[in-house]
């Protein structure tokens, strides 16, 4: 239950979805320059990753009473400690940003490592690169019990993909437990959350009065 919970909230799957789809635009995004950049992440540790873990668990459980709060420390710590073991092979180095009202994810995508997580002809074509796939998101709930994640921006290595492909990514994937609709990514949440606030290094799960 828990596992599952993280993976919605991190959106660790979704950099590692998009990535695949970056890869079938392949020339189509050439000459987009750079956009996003990833800072130096906060330093990870296992007891901000049982700290969080916990705080989620007891939201999941609807044993919560209070806001949930999420530092970036801890959200990095999560994908670190919990998600990074269950990505596939060739996926590697996940990390979170929490900027102003949205959150940045990264992953390093090595295409000569993900042997059958990706098609042969997207292989061939990265076949002595790693690239890494960053996506900027903004959720918020949609209503009780579920929560729309916006995708506000999708890059590959340094190169931007066009605003106006990224449904055509995001419908052309399958992500499991999540509902892709235009730009938006709809997400199952706890139904005691009522709001999603993103501000500078933390991320607030607003609860039920």
């Amino acid at each position: 239950m828990i596992k599952s919970f993280l993976a919605r909230i991190g959106c660790l799957m979704l950099v590692v979805a998009l990535g695949a789809g970056i890869w079938y635009l392949g020339d189509d995004v050439a000459g987009w320059w750079n956009r996003l950049e990833m800072s130096t992440s906060s330093e990870p540790s296992e007891r901000l990753a049982r700290h969080a873990e916990d705080k989620l668990q007891e939201l999941a459980d609807g044993r919560s009473d209070a806001d949930v709060v999420l530092t970036q420390a801890e959200l990095q710590s999560l994908l670190t400690y919990r998600l990074d073991p269950l990505l596939v092979e060739g996926v590697d180095e996940p990390m979170i940003q929490v900027g102003d009202s949205s959150v940045l994810v990264s992953a390093r995508l090595v295409a000569e490592e993900l042997g059958d997580g990706a098609p042969v002809e997207v292989i061939d074509r990265f076949l002595s690169d790693s690239t890494t796939v960053i996506a900027e998101l903004q959720p918020e709930v949609f209503t009780e019990g579920v929560a729309q994640v916006r995708v506000l921006g999708l890059q590959a290595g340094t190169f931007m993909v066009p605003t106006m492909f990224v449904p055509w990514i995001l419908n052309s994937l399958e992500i499991p437990g999540i509902e892709a609709t235009g730009s938006l990514l709809i997400v199952p949440i706890p139904p005691d959350v009522t709001a999603i606030e993103v501000s500078p290094g933390e991320i607030r799960l607003k609860t039920a009065d």
